[in-house]
């Protein structure tokens, strides 16, 4: 190689590196969105994919709302979350009803994640940062879906008032992967290794202006050291490149928290 090659290659990792890296800001404003990248993929159905991702990335905010079912040795949940998110950062003001009638709201920005249960005159709990929740994840809808492999064009088909492509794919699971299916930190430790050579099964649709509009990712474990589990969150996403107000609550109103849920 030579020494041209050499920087052209060194410059190309910086310029990279330096797009996987930033810093939250409690308001979202919408991004401009970027060109499809240019690389080489398995398939055309798989470059199309990984364009459709970035793009949808670009678009900075959507609103979102998200289905949660699982079932684990503890019994079954069914949760449901909406409001508006950051799709390129990763955070949300989501709120959330579970099927037994409990509600909560959580707050993700740059200053960590916070937590109100009880009412909107509750206390909220500020949770620091990298610390999560089962939910508090899943305001980066898109988060993984890039590296899906045996990814599949299926051509369009229905999906609401709208015809949508749908593709499907898989990726494996891991505690990072599973993390983005409404499992608890405990709960994906007392999967122990049953995750090991398992798939998550994702499937996704994109409207006819190339956004991905809804998704699922579908995970069963049939032998697990707790037993049979099974994990399903479904997201729609619409309203796109709105500005979203991510401001903490007020700092009277929260208490300090230190575990995740």
């Amino acid at each position: 190689m030579t020494l041209r090659s050499r920087l052209a290659v060194i410059a190309l990792a910086v310029s990279c590196a330096g797009g996987l890296v930033g810093c939250g800001t409690p308001r979202m404003e919408p991004d401009a969105v970027p060109s499809a990248p240019d690389m080489v993929l398995p398939t055309p159905a798989a470059n199309d994919f990984v364009s459709t991702v970035m793009r949808t990335r670009g678009l900075g905010t959507a609103e979102v709302a998200i289905d949660v079912s699982t079932t684990t040795d503890e019994g079954s949940v069914q949760l449901t979350g909406s409001g508006p998110v950051s799709v390129n950062k990763g955070y949300g003001r989501l709120e959330w009803s579970s099927d037994d009638g409990e509600t909560f709201t959580e707050v993700s920005n740059g200053k960590g994640l916070f937590v109100q249960s009880g009412g909107p005159s509750a206390l909220w709990t500020h949770l620091p940062d990298k610390t999560s929740t089962a939910t508090g994840r899943l305001a980066d809808p898109l988060r993984g879906i890039g590296t899906a492999m045996s990814v599949v064009r299926h051509g369009s088909e229905p999906l609401g008032d709208i015809s949508a492509v749908r593709y499907t794919g898989r990726i494996p699971a891991s505690p990072e992967s599973i993390a983005l299916l409404g499992l608890s930190d405990g709960q994906i430790t007392a999967l122990g290794d049953s995750w090991r050579g398992e798939w998550i099964d994702l499937t996704v649709w994109v409207d006819p202006r190339g956004r991905i509009v809804r998704m699922e990712r579908s995970l069963t474990i049939p032998e697990s050291d707790g037993g049979p589990v099974s994990a399903t969150t479904t997201t729609t996403l619409d309203d796109f490149s709105r500005t979203i107000d991510l401001e903490p609550p007020p700092t009277e109103s929260v208490t300090e928290g230190s575990s995740s849920g």
